[in-house]
């Protein structure tokens, strides 16, 4: 097998550079990227993780009698961010929060900073509500999947 090759190797190292320094350099890279990408879902699933307590942990400011609904659909559950985000600069994204209840689920909405810190008023409150529903439209289900928090920016 003859190389032709213009890298500035002597021509006894050139095949010897197609056949084992190079594959061995691509699996290295390979090897890197893997790592880095299953490190950085790893930290975001654990981000995510912790947002879900954080949120849950906070939340019981928000009602301590529950609405309940009989059906609650995707559009209602943005335009109630749209319509009733507040007046509050560090607003920045939204949380939907789905918990499953013996009556269905109890939904949570809150609205959250940069750095997904809940956002709360002068009482010490979390903007947001909270309430049981009964059903949830297919587009809802479809985005939840099989996830407990969704953030909305």
């Amino acid at each position: 097998m003859k190389f032709r090759s213009n890298l500035p190797f002597p021509k006894e190292i050139t095949p010897y550079f197609y056949t084992v320094i190079l594959p061995l350099g691509i699996i290295a890279i390979f090897s890197f990227i893997v790592i880095i990408v299953f490190n950085f879902w790893n930290q975001k699933q654990h981000r995510i993780t912790n947002l879900f307590s954080y949120i849950k942990d906070n939340i019981q400011n928000i009602h301590t009698n529950l609405e309940f609904l009989s059906t609650i659909t995707y559009s209602e559950v943005v335009k109630y961010f749209v319509e009733q985000r507040p007046n509050n600069i560090r607003v920045k994204k939204g949380a939907i929060l789905l918990e499953i209840d013996s009556q269905g689920y109890i939904l949570t909405q809150v609205f959250l900073d940069e750095n997904n810190n809940l956002v709360i008023d002068s009482s010490n409150t979390p903007y947001g509500r909270r309430f049981k529903v009964k059903n949830i439209d297919n587009e809802l289900r479809e985005i939840f999947e099989d996830k407990d928090l969704i953030i909305v920016e």
